[in-house]
């Protein structure tokens, strides 16, 4: 992933290859930053490598794979059928705006390959992405217009996007978690209303979204992760003053049956995604 990280150096400072082209999982590491720049694209890195039977090893080594076409920050990511999609994003620049996109591309690791897909309808960073169904959903983000409520979902058959109901609440550097058939839309940043606790279920059948109970701590960027059906987000930032933010370690499991969250045993280290 070498020319991959230095074309979104806000998202891996530094890391170490060994001779043979393999980095072990202690010496894999990167640094944070203070902006919101450069996050999601880490979760499909690792998401590929999961799916790769040459990628992770049992022997908890790191094996370089091909690199996207295009690299990004602030991207979605999700999977379908073995396929691992990047979604949106966007492209630091040390000097100057940061560059918006509309591009996904889908990657094969059976093959080692990336394709390029159908564009999203219009360029977004900082949403969340789910699979249901052989469907990907693209959720809220930031775009042209702001934070955004948008909803959309593609078809990796048709290779097309389509329009879905929007979420009842703009934001975005959210999660979004799977269970059951139901998306899980947690967290995030909203428009005039800082960091959020809000949570938000789409069932994709009846296309209706529901409010569900709320985080116990409000959050953005948190790492969320499903097991034997409870969600549980750990860590995350929180919005304190005028372009200040700081980490914190708290993780909470929610069980979608009964709608209720359970606090659980903190983070050894506060951090976001």
């Amino acid at each position: 992933y070498r020319q991959w990280f230095q074309s979104c150096p806000r998202l891996l400072q530094w890391y170490k290859l060994e001779g043979d082209g393999q980095m072990t999982k202690t010496e894999l590491k990167a640094r944070r930053t203070s902006n919101h720049a450069g996050y999601s694209i880490w979760a499909a890195v690792v998401a590929g490598i999961l799916l790769s039977t040459l990628g992770f090893c049992q022997d908890g080594t790191w094996v370089e794979r091909a690199v996207m076409s295009t690299g990004r920050c602030c991207s979605g990511s999700g999977s379908i059928d073995d396929v691992v999609y990047v979604v949106g994003g966007l492209i630091p620049k040390q000097v100057g705006p940061d560059v918006p996109l509309t591009g996904v591309e889908g990657y094969q690791p059976k093959t080692d390959t990336w394709l390029v897909r159908a564009p999203l309808p219009a360029f977004r960073w900082g949403l969340g992405v789910g699979a249901v169904n052989g469907i990907l959903y693209a959720v809220g983000g930031a775009g042209e217009s702001g934070t955004l409520s948008i909803v959309e979902a593609y078809d990796p058959k048709k290779n097309t996007w389509e329009a879905r109901p929007p979420m009842p609440t703009p934001r975005d550097y959210l999660s979004v978690s799977v269970v059951d058939g139901t998306l899980y839309a947690i967290g995030g940043r909203g428009a005039y209303s800082g960091t959020l606790a809000t949570v938000e279920a789409y069932d994709p059948k009846t296309k209706v979204w529901t409010t569900k109970a709320a985080l116990p701590t409000p959050r953005y960027s948190p790492c969320t992760g499903v097991i034997d059906g409870v969600i549980y987000v750990a860590g995350g930032d929180r919005q304190v003053g005028p372009s200040v933010s700081e980490s914190f370690a708290a993780l909470d499991a929610y069980d979608p049956t009964t709608d209720t969250w359970v606090s659980r045993a903190s983070l050894t280290t506060a951090g976001r995604r």
